[in-house]
């Protein structure tokens, strides 16, 4: 009787182990698990739904407008933001256009325009006559795109830059121009006291009229 309990108390002594080993994980179960944990750790926290780092660069690199006006010979003259870096032939575009009688090679239209400035353009008449505002002046170059002097708008020192002409010269020039307008064709330079053929042939490929 007493062999017959202690091969029954063996037997559930045996099927416990098992059992128990059965219900317990393996040790290769173990480790992946311990690696998938490690590796969830390591991965970087999710971006915000929406989040673009092309978002803050764009900002950073994004351009200021300027405010410039401009008037005159134009379709709607008046105040207009332009992004940084504009030319003036941009802000005509934003003005509308020119009109019918504007000078549209009077002004240079590559020029580079700046926050807060006025840019007025001509007419064919106020161009021809040289009777403009002093502000449309300052906004004016004297040299076209070739680099030739226009001398209906050219300083004193700028004309002192041409073959032969000199201070007396070029005080006669802008004396002519205060008192007769604006030269209508770069020969009548010649009607300048003190400037004929043999100073005029010197400078005549250096010189434009606009």
């Amino acid at each position: 009787m007493k062999i017959k309990y202690m091969i029954m108390a063996l037997l559930l002594l045996l099927q416990t182990v098992f059992l128990s080993a059965c219900a317990a994980p393996s040790p290769r179960a173990v480790l992946q698990d311990a690696v998938s944990g490690q590796e969830a750790q390591e991965q970087p926290a999710a971006e915000p739904e929406g989040y673009s780092d092309e978002i803050g660069e764009n900002v950073a690199g994004q351009q200021e407008d300027i405010y410039v006006h401009i008037c005159g010979a134009v379709q709607s003259p008046g105040v207009y933001a332009l992004p940084e870096g504009s030319r003036l032939y941009e802000a005509v575009d934003a003005a509308g256009g020119f009109l019918p009688d504007a000078c549209q090679d009077y002004c240079n239209l590559a020029l580079t325009v700046s926050d807060g400035m006025q840019y007025q353009i001509p007419t064919e008449d106020e161009a021809l006559s040289g009777n403009l505002p002093e502000v449309m002046q300052e906004n004016l170059s004297s040299y076209d795109n070739q680099g030739l002097l226009n001398i209906n708008l050219a300083t004193a020192a700028e004309l002192m830059s041409l073959p032969g002409i000199g201070q007396t010269r070029a005080d006669a020039i802008i004396t002519y121009r205060e008192q007769h307008g604006a030269f209508a064709c770069k020969e009548d330079i010649m009607q300048v006291t003190g400037i004929k053929d043999a100073v005029y042939e010197k400078i005549e490929s250096y010189i434009i009229v606009r």
